[in-house]
């Protein structure tokens, strides 16, 4: 079974899950550089929790907007 079996999706639905990916990661990026500063800023704690949400969001987003846009780009949801 080669990885080119799956079923082809219509040209709509990979636009989408193109755009998607990248508003994804745009958004991952913009949320990291407008937080950073305001954890930076944090002390004991709330720096540790707030520092460690924010590293977990990004990741998520990041994650989410690369799958999304490699779908998309491949054509394919196998």
């Amino acid at each position: 079974m080669g990885s080119t079996t799956g079923k082809p999706m219509a040209g709509a639905f990979r636009a989408l899950l193109l755009v998607g990916g990248v508003l994804l990661i745009a958004v991952a990026i913009v949320v990291g550089f407008l937080l950073h500063s305001r954890i930076i800023d944090m002390v004991g704690t709330a720096r540790l929790v707030s520092g460690l949400a924010l590293r977990a969001g990004e990741f998520a987003l990041l994650s989410a907007g690369a799958w999304c846009a490699v779908r998309g780009w491949n054509g394919r949801l196998d």
